[in-house]
């Protein structure tokens, strides 16, 4: 039976779809993986990737502080904030 519950499902599959250059279908399953489990950063992280390359820097900018919320030492997501922001 399918899980639809199964986040690292929806994840991987949301990582393939970004190495595709499918961001649209990307998106959805990272907000998927958000809407299902909240409380996991790498979720926020990899929406907020895919928002930025469909140029939607405020959402981008809002999931990246949303997963400093949840993980303060996720480097990556500081590193692309801050980037954001110069």
């Amino acid at each position: 039976r399918i899980d639809p519950q199964f986040v690292e499902g929806y994840f991987r599959t949301g990582v393939i779809y970004l190495e595709m250059d499918s961001i649209d279908a990307a998106y959805k399953h990272f907000n998927l993986v958000v809407n299902i489990d909240p409380a996991l950063p790498k979720g926020y992280f990899y929406r907020a990737l895919t928002s930025e390359k469909k140029g939607n820097i405020a959402d981008a900018k809002n999931d990246y502080i949303q997963t400093l919320n949840l993980d303060p030492r996720f480097d990556r997501a500081k590193a692309a904030l801050n980037k954001l922001n110069e």
